[in-house]
Parts: structure tokens; sequence; C-alpha cells
């Protein structure tokens, strides 16, 4: 809005503006005391039959002129812009007339730039509390362009700018604002504070920079560690990795480990049961982890013929699942069961032929059953 350290600048705007606006509103208007109809001077919209209320036609002539006298554009703006400053003053509720009146005043063809850049800057004063930064910034650009004498308008636009984290933007309304009036306290407190937050900004774009480099050049030796090792990174399966979450990792985070963790994704589909292991070693070998979450002594309680146990288990990976991750072709190679050893190690997994893995491994677990098998092939 307008404060008390815009008003200390109002002497070098050169121009009328509006003043703060009344903190509760607009003051009840008092009836007509003959006919208890409202006065015609603050009607907010006209009767039906404007012709049968000599007020009215008296007021809009004042406004427009008559066919023997007609307004110019500048009586004109200047009255919408009039209109604008009361409506302004009146409070939060009358806002959007306030802009009406002003853009209204903007539209009249007036020759005169100051006239025009107090009628943009004072439009951006009723956007500030509205919160149109955007708009704001853009009228005060107008009005700067048409008198670069305009102190609030610098003021007003560095305030928006501000008010969204554009720095550099506040900066450049202050600094311009400086060179005409360089004792603007105002502007000098603005411009200061903009200095500090631009340069924070910097330093933190700056930070996030080297940490993204960082992630950036492990991810590229990472995909040189997978690729070397004759691994074939395919696209996310979409019913899988919507549910589970997880990533290729070096060990302990440490590229000088030479170890690949991945996590494994164990399906029963016979149960529609699943185990995820967040880490796995590529040296490990299938088996032990079977042998934890399969153990002899115990079984699982959806395994209703009790037969999955560690060393009674077939494993299983799909080939072809999917396309190759950033490959433009897509794959129309046959999708085929391979049967995995459970004495493979994951890197063997891994590497068994025509395998693309879907973002993470993804292995079919089956009880040495021949009918569950046949079935499960056939489906």
């Amino acid at each position: 809005g307008h404060t008390m350290a815009e008003q200390s600048t109002a002497a070098a705007a050169g121009a009328e503006e509006a003043t703060a606006p009344v903190e509760f509103g607009p003051a009840p208007r008092a009836p007509d005391e003959e006919t208890g109809d409202e006065c015609a001077l603050f009607l907010t919209e006209l009767p039906e039959n404007p012709q049968e209320h000599p007020e009215i036609a008296g007021l809009q002539n004042l406004i427009y002129g008559d066919e023997d006298n007609p307004a110019t554009p500048l009586q004109l703006a200047e009255n919408m812009k009039g209109r604008g400053n009361d409506y302004f003053k009146d409070g939060p509720r009358f806002y959007q007339r306030a802009l009406e009146c002003y853009t209204e005043a903007i539209g009249y063809p007036v020759e005169e730039p100051q006239k025009r850049s107090v009628y943009f800057s004072n439009r951006a004063a009723v956007h500030l509390p509205l919160k149109n930064y955007g708009h704001a910034i853009k009228d005060c650009t107008e009005a700067i362009a048409l008198n670069k004498h305009n102190i609030k308008a610098y003021y007003r636009g560095a305030k928006a700018a501000m008010a969204i984290r554009k720095w550099e933007t506040a900066l450049e309304f202050t600094s311009h604002g400086l060179e005409v009036d360089g004792s603007n306290e105002p502007l000098k407190q603005m411009h200061t504070t903009s200095e500090a937050k631009l340069k924070e900004q910097q330093e933190a774009e700056e930070a996030a920079a080297k940490v993204e480099k960082a992630r950036a050049r492990k991810e590229k030796m990472l995909e040189r560690a997978i690729a070397s090792r004759g691994i074939v990174m395919g696209e996310k399966l979409f019913n899988v990795n919507a549910v589970y979450d997880g990533s290729v990792a070096w060990a302990d985070n440490i590229p000088a480990s030479g170890t690949l963790v991945w996590p494994v994704l164990f399906l029963y589909p016979e149960y529609m049961q699943s185990d995820f292991v967040q880490a796995v070693s590529e040296h490990d070998v299938i088996e032990h982890h079977l042998q934890t979450m399969f153990p002899s002594e115990e079984r699982c309680a959806w395994d209703v013929r009790k037969d999955y146990v560690w060393d009674n288990l077939v494993l299983f990976v799909e080939t072809n699942a999917v396309n190759v991750k950033n490959s433009e072709q897509e794959n129309y190679r046959k999708r085929t069961w391979k049967r995995v050893k459970r004495t493979s190690t994951l890197l063997e997994l891994l590497t068994t032929p025509e395998y693309i893995v879907p973002h993470f491994p993804v292995v079919y677990v089956l009880p040495h059953n021949d009918v569950a098998i046949a079935e499960f092939l056939k489906e």
C-alpha cells in the first residue's frame, strides 16, 4: 500500500497519487433525508431508468461532458484516477474497483507522459496488497518508462520484486531510483536488503550446483561400472516400481569400494506374495538370502503346501521384458523365462543372456513342483 515511507517521497514523484487506505473501509453513506434513497453521488450502479433521475444525468455530464462541451481525454482520465484514489482509500473491499478506474484512465489517449506514469504507478499500488506482484512490476516498469522521475514507481516495483524474491529485479528498481534520488531512505534500505538476499541466493545456488555436479559425476561412474560388467539396464516396470523403490549404488556409498549393491525383488506368483531386499551385494550368492527367508525349520503363513524351503526353490528371470534404458528403439525381442541357479551370485543373475534389468532385478520364485512350474510357464 502507500506507506509513510512512500509519503516522504511524494514531492519527488511530481504527481498526485492515492494515499493510504482507511483501515476499516468506507464510512456508511447517509441516505437522502427527503426520499430515503442513497445519494446519487454514491450509487454503485445505475437505476433501470436513469433518464428519470436528473441528478444522475447531471453527474454524467460532470464526468463525461455534454454534446456541446465534451470532456477531453485528460479530463476523463483524471476523473477516473480520482475515483480510483477514492476507492483505494475506502479499503480492501474496493480495491477491484480502484483497479478498474486506473485501467480506464490508462485507456484514454492522454498525451502527457507524466500523467500516464501516475496512472500506471497508482494501479501498481493496488496490485501490491492484492499480491499481483507480476502485474505490479509491469506497471512500475511502464510508469518509469513514461517518467523516469516517478520515485514511487521505483519503490513499488522494488517492493513487488522483493515479495517474490526476484532480487536482481529489485536491485534494478532501487539502483535506478537512487540515481534519481540518492537520498531516498526507503530505496536505500531496500537496496541493501536486496543485495544481501541476492548474495545469499547466489551462494545457495552455487552450493546446489556443486552438489548436483558431484551427483552427476557419481552417477556417471556408476553407469560405467554397470556397463563394464556387461549388465544391460532397462526402463522401470510400471507395475512393479510404483510399489517398490530402490536403486543400484556403491557399497557403503563409496565408489572406491568397487562393489555394487542392488535392491532385489523376489516374487512368489503362486500366492501373489513378495519380498523386497533393499541391498544385496553383487557378489552375494542368492541361495544365502533364500536360506534367511525360507529356513528349513520354519514356514511362511501363506505357504499352504509347506514346500517353500530354500533348497526346494526354483528361480526364473524374464528376458526382454522392458526396453533398454534411454533407447529410442522399441524392444520387439521375444520375452522368455530363463531359469537361474540358486548357487549363482547376483552378478551372474544380472548378466543372464538377454536379461534387461528393469531398474532393479526381479526374481520369480517357485517350489520345485512340476505342476506349479508348468502352470506358471503356461500363464
